[in-house]
């Protein structure tokens, strides 16, 4: 993060290796780290990472850069909180992704999210930044002071049409056939 600190050291930044979408031979790395971090609030505890398998399923989109969940023990109001999810360039075809476990809505897209393409190692990556208030809406813990916060990067699944081979044609030829006769019948 630029900070004169090499981010291994550094409390405030977290690297994570996350298994990719619908498998785990792909593996992502995303950085998460705290934009602004105050004394008794910089430090990510129990990190997790799931793959889209271990987790229910989200009709609507794929997770190929897999999820993330953090907890901050805070007594503060809010956190700003970046990602940086390497080797990315597909910025307007992520959408970052809530997930409630506990909801009975567990996707929902996130809501002032700022999305920013930049250069890590001469490659590509997508930095998303956002505020976490203290049991406001993205805050999944009800106990004041701690900031859980699971969620993921989600591309839009293509929803393919149904094709119901060489004869589908034919059958609907013969089904409003038989509708127009049966029309007509009616008539006289």
């Amino acid at each position: 993060d630029n900070n004169g600190i090499a981010d291994n050291l550094d409390p405030h930044v977290v690297i994570l290796l996350l298994p990719g979408g619908d498998n785990d031979e792909t593996l992502n790395y995303v950085t998460l780290m705290l934009d602004s971090p105050v004394p008794g609030c910089n430090e990510f505890q129990s990190l997790q990472t799931y793959s889209q398998d271990d987790i229910s399923i989200d009709s609507n989109y794929n997770y190929p850069y897999g999820l993330l969940s953090f907890e901050l023990k805070c007594n503060v109001d809010h956190v700003d909180v970046s990602l940086i999810f390497h080797d990315i360039s597909a910025i307007n075809s992520v959408n970052i992704r809530k997930y409630n476990e506990l909801s009975l809505i567990k996707f929902k897209d996130m809501s002032d999210v700022t999305k920013q393409l930049i250069s890590l190692d001469s490659k590509p990556a997508l930095k998303i930044s956002y505020r976490i208030e203290d049991n406001g809406e993205l805050d999944s813990c009800p106990e004041p002071g701690l900031i859980c916060d699971p969620l993921g990067g989600g591309e839009l699944r293509s929803h393919e049409i149904p094709v119901f081979g060489p004869y589908a044609l034919l059958f609907l030829i013969l089904a409003m056939f038989g509708f127009g006769r049966q029309a007509l019948l009616k008539k006289k």
